[in-house]
């Protein structure tokens, strides 16, 4: 498709997108007051938001486990976004909601992700899923050129642990940073990098143990605090020493590290919202409701969600919050900087943003 259809197509979603916003806004407050209990037993107040879906998939055959963002530097328009259904396989995303590539295979609790790879001198997204089947990690990358997603080998991943989850640390174009979570309460650092050997490189970084056995983290590559919940509605951080500085009974179903107007938060989904939890002590300083658009479902029950600060030009050029809907098995798509003037200007929150400058 032309780069000029591709930009009509996504202005025109985007003025549905506001439409659907002054529509599902009329009659509504901005913020209400909440409280949120911290660890102690505390009362902390707390912002209850609500807001609109932007756009959304079609009806998927299941809820999906795990949601990673792919933007693309290089052409904003090409970003995508990584699916792992929990039916098993991966799929791959346009911000339309459409699907680019699938492929069977093992069902995968997480992701993490290299956008940009530089893979035998060509850039393309690079893959880690955590196989539950296996207990290891496969590595996935996606040819946009073919539409397809392909098997990567790699050499020197030896641990000897089971490994249930991961998710993305300090990656760039020449490394894949990640965090892998064992069954029992350990954490490894891991690199992969391009040689030039006949396979990628695996590199053990760091390793440690976290307060409990977790099945997601999400990393502030900024402060260094990797954030890890389990089934057991858990949830606790861990500073770059790996010391565990601050935990809390929650229960959270997805969670990604996002920054709003300049502010760290852990965005987590839990029940009905998706909470911005304070980085440091955890506590609940925001929750987030969202209704439906002009012709999108609301968003009912949040799962796997990411959060990308990444531009995707047209409708996104902030980039996104996306997140799995349990209730009628859809990934949604809510604008972020729809989401940054909701928190720090209601009054102006359904405003356009000034563009990036270049």
């Amino acid at each position: 498709m032309p780069v000029s259809q591709i930009i009509r197509r996504r202005s025109a979603l985007f003025s549905m997108a506001a439409a659907a916003a002054l529509l599902a806004a009329c009659g509504q407050d901005a913020a209400e007051t909440d409280t949120a209990e911290t660890q102690d037993g505390e009362q902390a107040q707390s912002q209850a938001t609500d807001l609109v879906v932007t756009a959304s998939s079609d009806e998927l055959e299941s809820p999906l486990t795990a949601v990673h963002a792919l933007p693309n530097a290089d052409i904003v328009y090409n970003g995508v976004i990584a699916g792992a259904p929990e039916s098993g396989g991966l799929t791959i995303f346009n911000v339309d909601g459409g699907v680019v590539a699938e492929q069977a295979g093992p069902a995968y609790g997480s992701l993490a992700a290299s956008s940009g790879f530089q893979l035998r001198g060509s850039a393309l997204p690079l893959i880690a899923a955590a196989n539950l089947e296996t207990g290891t990690v496969d590595f996935i990358g996606f040819s946009a050129e073919q539409s397809a997603l392909l098997e990567v080998p790699v050499s020197g991943l030896d641990t000897e642990i089971e490994i249930r989850a991961v998710c993305t640390a300090d990656s760039d174009q020449s490394r894949l940073d990640f965090f892998a979570l064992g069954a029992d309460g350990q954490v490894e650092r891991w690199r992969v990098r391009d040689t030039g050997a006949e396979q990628l490189s695996a590199e053990r970084l760091t390793g440690f143990d976290a307060p409990f056995s977790a099945r997601r983290c999400a990393y502030d590559p900024a402060g260094g605090a990797l954030y890890v919940s389990s089934p057991l509605s858990q949830l606790a951080r861990i500073d770059a020493n790996g010391e565990a500085t601050a935990q809390r009974d929650l229960n959270v179903s997805g969670m990604g590290f996002a920054v709003l107007s300049g502010q760290g938060s852990l965005a987590a989904a839990t029940g009905d919202s998706v909470q911005l939890l304070d980085p440091n002590s955890l506590e609940t300083s925001q929750t987030l409701t969202f209704g439906p658009g002009l012709t999108v479902p609301a968003l009912v029950n949040p799962g796997a969600l990411d959060v990308s600060g990444e531009t995707y030009g047209g409708a996104y050029p902030d980039g996104f919050l996306a997140v799995s809907d349990g209730s009628d098995r859809m990934l949604k798509f809510i604008d972020y900087g729809y989401v940054e003037r909701s928190l720090s200007e209601p009054e102006n929150r359904f405003a356009p943003k000034p563009p990036r400058e270049s």
